[in-house]
């Protein structure tokens, strides 16, 4: 019941942030969604979650959050990163992740007996996804019955409204489910079926997901000693960045070149992140206070000094 309740939260959610209408919803296999979803344990049903609702920790979103001082992708450095750039990222190593994640995709399907040219549709609408180099591996080699042609075309014509980003997060069209009935309605039972349905969502959320690891690994690593020194590197490039193309800052504020660079760089990776951080409101501080001042305004405290000179009496010589 709990699950129940939580996946009708869940599928409302997605409704209203993707902008499925009810026609979309209609046909898309909302049921195989869940029963992969019920069938998960409950730490792995949050990360799962956490793809399908795109709540993932781009450096778009950690730069409007205050946690990174840059939003461009770490990989390519070109645009911000965010959940749709990952998939399409230019740089050479995610281009080769993604061919790779898709080749084990598409070869996961071919051991479960999917048809071929079910194979060859996913291998070409998937390669156009993810941006990467269309390279044939599972051509059509038999006749497609016509009554099969139809329904494959209406699937790609559904997902196609659906979004092809929506296939990778799990929300697949109802009609693959029909071209699995026709491809093995004489040798398989329903629950079979039913069950290849389920495989095809669980082993699109693990391309996604494969997607996302590598990304992550290209940032941190795969030990702790790697993330540490990753992270140094990281730091230390902002560091420099920030030497040679310093912000303007007001003069209450601490002078960036205060600190020669060779000795800030010595300074611990903890320090330095919090002097970044710290970087931002002053910088936005300081655009505020020199748009108001004027050259001939004096400040409360200079205005104030100058009072007293005014009003300070002469001193009487001698005393």
């Amino acid at each position: 019941m709990e699950i129940s309740l939580g996946f009708c939260q869940l599928q409302q959610y997605i409704t209203q942030k993707y902008q499925l209408t009810s026609a979309k919803l209609q046909h898309t296999n909302i049921d195989a969604l869940n029963r992969y979803l019920s069938s998960l344990k409950i730490q792995k049903r949050a990360t799962v979650s956490k793809l399908i609702q795109n709540w993932n920790p781009t450096y778009g979103s950690l730069c409007r959050q205050g946690r990174e001082p840059c939003s461009l992708c770490p990989r390519c450095k070109g645009t911000v990163e965010t959940s749709s750039h990952v998939l399409i990222c230019p740089n050479i190593s995610a281009i080769e992740q993604h061919i790779t994640g898709l080749q084990k995709f598409l070869s996961t399907l071919v051991s479960l007996q999917t048809p071929i040219y079910l194979v060859a549709t996913l291998e070409y609408k998937l390669s156009m996804t993810l941006q990467i180099p269309f390279d044939p591996q599972y051509g059509t080699t038999c006749p497609i019955p016509s009554d099969t042609h139809l329904i494959l075309i209406s699937a790609i014509r559904h997902q196609n409204l659906l979004g092809w980003d929506l296939f990778l997060c799990g929300f697949t069209s109802n009609y693959w489910n029909t071209v699995f009935y026709m491809a093995h309605s004489h040798s398989s039972s329903t629950k079979t079926i039913q069950l290849r349905d389920q495989k095809l969502v669980e082993e699109s959320l693990n391309l996604y997901q494969f997607i996302w690891t590598t990304r992550n690994i290209f940032l941190h690593g795969t030990t702790k000693l790697e993330a540490e020194a990753k992270l140094r590197d990281r730091v230390l490039e902002q560091v420099n960045d920030i030497y040679k193309n310093p912000p303007k800052l007001h003069k209450r504020f601490r002078k960036i070149n205060s600190i020669p660079l060779p000795q800030h760089l010595k300074f611990d990776t903890l320090h330095l992140q919090r002097w970044i951080q710290c970087l931002k409101p002053q910088s936005e501080v300081s655009k505020l206070i020199l748009a108001r001042e004027s050259r001939s305004q004096l400040s409360l405290c200079q205005a104030y000094k100058r009072a007293n000179m005014v009003l300070k009496p002469p001193d009487k010589y001698p005393p």
